[in-house]
């Protein structure tokens, strides 16, 4: 056991319980369909967040973590029994954490590409969740990734053409 896991009195110290309470918990969530009112990420759109909701990380205890990065509060376990209010309370996180409501990002030209520093470190930094100390340095940073993931793009675009043209 790794982690928040490691410090909680209740792990269990047969592996095989463990495994079996984690399976039971996840049918348990998944049969009621609360997972559902989270909001759905794809890749290659636009982003309001750092990721932060995007993978919820569910401790050995049931607790449920927007971020599997440490140093955060629970927003709610599985074990609850209206897990549709959990699922509400980290759905309204990560709307009041989106870059909209970000200070500095929210005229920002890029906040939909840069989805604004991660939460967790603004928070060790700032004080708030909703507060960056984005620099002129940290924005050149996202500026130049843009301009990196656009020449890939244009390279892969020519590539596929030219085999196309080879190849019919």
């Amino acid at each position: 056991m790794l982690g928040r896991a490691l410090c909680s009195s209740e792990t269990f110290k047969d592996s095989r319980n463990m495994w079996n309470k984690n399976i039971n918990l996840i049918h348990h969530f998944v049969k009621l369909g609360d997972h559902k009112l989270l909001p759905n990420f794809a890749n290659n759109t636009f982003t309001r967040s750092c990721g932060i909701g995007s993978l919820i990380t569910v401790s050995a205890n049931g607790k449920i973590y927007p971020c599997p990065i440490l140093n955060q509060p629970s927003l709610g376990s599985v074990i609850d029994r209206n897990g549709k209010l959990t699922m509400q309370s980290v759905k309204k996180y990560i709307e009041k954490t989106n870059v909209d409501n970000i200070e500095t990002c929210k005229k920002c030209e890029i906040k939909y590409f840069c989805g604004g520093k991660c939460r967790i470190t603004n928070m060790n930094q700032t004080g708030s969740y909703i507060k960056t100390n984005c620099s002129e340095y940290y924005k050149g940073i996202q500026l130049n990734k843009l301009v990196r993931i656009y020449k890939s793009f244009l390279l892969s675009f020519g590539l596929y053409n030219l085999i196309k043209e080879l190849y019919g």
